[in-house]
């Protein structure tokens, strides 16, 4: 090699090394200048580039460099780069690849596979991903970073378990590693574990307490424990972090108005409407002031909202909603009668005028249609089912015992109420009105519910039992009467935990993989 070549070459390398870029890239093209074909000067001048975020520079380099040694990997990995960069991921995967298979054993295939597993990341084809990142950890065991990124692949595979087991296999390494903090605290408030997640989100705010993410995600974890006050407080630090934050501004406009103060509410949702006005939510985000505006009784803004949500999407389901609320709340006013009549024709026509998903228009259509009908058993019966999901137990069983006296010889509110009594902790009487059901009809599920009664008494023979029955019972139905597949997985999950409390682990885990069979099978078959 030309002895002056050789002394621009090492004092690129020297400056490379101390990330003196610019330097870096003076002494590669002096070696250029001496030997325009020199591989090596390309390809590191071309890393020069890239470390600079200069990619077209990059890319430029370390092609010339695969026209002099088309099989020069580096120079490949190096094109590689610069598309996985610029977002080009499949480019960047045939890049990678084709290294790989150049050179299957380079010193630097930890790398290359996981950059692969980032590129396949990021389009969403997380099976590869995972497989890569998989790889990475077969050869490093205790690469948090791969660790991490399998984890947000298996997150969005909805993979329940092994996303969290990677996070906190990652945290295991490193304690303070903030990004398997966020993502396991995301992971467990998906799973609604929100303790956990609160947790994660308070250790992750200890080490970078501007996190406005961070803030975020614990507000909302807070907003669905409908702890509103925390929700507020933690949307309002983020906002102070970053004021143009739209889906903080929107999320504190909800829990202001899940607190029934309309005015903040509609403040933040216009404060997030004008953040984002080109936003993929912003109709969705009208229709949520719409209602706000609609509580306050300010119909014709209420109007206004839906209107311009109705013009872009005449089929609008929760813009259409509102208007017919208006138009109900109007004639609540001057004719109960016309007003629950017109109600009617909009459930009979298909299109719901209390929509679950608005519960207090549910509450207030069922307690309307109860004022004129008092005695009648389905609104009775919905009511009570809405009662049971905001954790009113006590008004819920008072309407199942209304029913009750309606309808002395139907057993259907034994299920409700036994239901409502489960979940308020009163496990005898939940054990007494699934034991009523079982002597006059005994079903799969009334012997399921009586198994959880037992099991939260810590009577684990008897849940065991009743689990079991419950199992057998739902093997026995022909395939028209069956539940879906995947109810069995409920029985066969509670058997388990209760075979566990018993330390018989060999039985719980068969229990598991039991459930875990049945549920795999019913999405196979779902996606056939």
């Amino acid at each position: 090699m030309d002895e002056k070549l050789e002394e621009a070459l090492e004092r690129g390398h020297t400056h490379f090394e101390k990330e003196d870029w610019d330097s870096a890239i003076a002494d590669y093209t002096a070696a250029l200048e001496i030997k325009p074909d020199c591989e090596e000067a390309l390809h590191w001048r071309g890393r020069g580039y890239f470390a600079k975020n200069e990619y077209d520079k990059a890319f430029a380099d370390f092609t010339a460099a695969l026209k002099i040694k088309p099989d020069h990997t580096n120079s490949l990995l190096g094109c590689a780069d610069v598309h996985f960069e610029k977002k080009e991921y499949d480019s960047a995967i045939a890049g990678y690849t084709a290294a790989l298979e150049i050179e299957p054993n380079m010193p630097a295939i930890r790398v290359v596979l996981y950059q692969l597993g980032r590129a396949y990341y990021f389009k969403k084809d997380y099976d590869k991903a995972i497989a890569d990142f998989t790889a990475v950890l077969e050869i490093k065991p205790d690469d948090y970073h791969a660790l991490l990124w399998r984890g947000c692949a298996y997150y969005y595979k909805y993979d329940n378990d092994n996303d969290i087991a990677d996070f906190t296999a990652a945290l295991e390494i490193k304690p303070d590693y903030e990004n398997a903090l966020f993502w396991r605290g995301k992971a467990y408030y998906k799973h609604h574990s929100y303790d956990e997640a609160i947790a994660d989100f308070n250790a992750l705010l200890k080490i970078i307490p501007d996190d406005y993410e961070a803030l975020f995600y614990r507000g909302d974890v807070y907003f669905y424990k409908k702890d509103y006050d925390k929700a507020i407080a933690d949307f309002t630090a983020a906002i102070e972090i970053k004021p143009d934050y739209e889906s903080a501004l929107f999320m504190r406009g909800k829990a202001y108005y899940f607190k029934e103060d309309f005015d903040n509410a509609i403040a933040d949702y216009t404060a997030a409407l004008e953040t984002k006005p080109e936003d993929k939510y912003y109709r969705d985000r009208l229709c949520e002031r719409g209602m706000a505006y609609l509580e306050k009784k300010e119909y014709s803004k209420a109007i206004a909202d839906v209107e311009e949500v109705l013009r872009a999407v005449p089929d609008h389901s929760k813009a259409k909603s509102i208007l017919d609320r208006v138009k109900i709340r109007q004639a609540m006013k001057e004719n109960k009668a016309e007003a629950i009549a017109m109600i009617k024709r909009l459930n009979e026509g298909g299109s719901r005028a209390f929509p679950n998903s608005i519960n207090d228009w549910y509450l207030e259509d069922l307690s309307a249609f109860l004022e004129v009908e008092p005695d009648n058993p389905k609104y009775l019966w919905e009511r009570a089912s809405y009662y049971r999901s905001t954790e009113e137990y006590d008004k819920a069983i008072a309407d199942y015992n209304t029913i009750r006296e309606i309808q002395p010889n139907d057993c259907g509110y034994l299920y409700g109420r036994g239901r409502a009594y489960l979940s308020k902790g009163d496990y005898d009487n939940a054990i007494a009105d699934y034991t009523a059901i079982i002597e006059i009809k005994p079903d799969s599920n009334a012997y399921y519910y009586r198994g959880e009664a037992y099991y939260e008494k810590k009577d684990y023979d008897k849940a065991i039992a009743d689990y079991t029955t419950a199992i057998e019972k739902e093997k026995e139905c022909d395939e028209e009467n069956r539940h879906i597949d995947t109810w069995l997985c409920r029985p066969y999950t509670g058997r388990s935990k209760a075979y566990a409390c018993k330390k018989e682990y060999d039985k719980s885990n068969a229990d598991l993989e039991e459930a875990a069979r049945i549920k795999k099978q019913s999405q196979e078959a779902n996606n056939e």
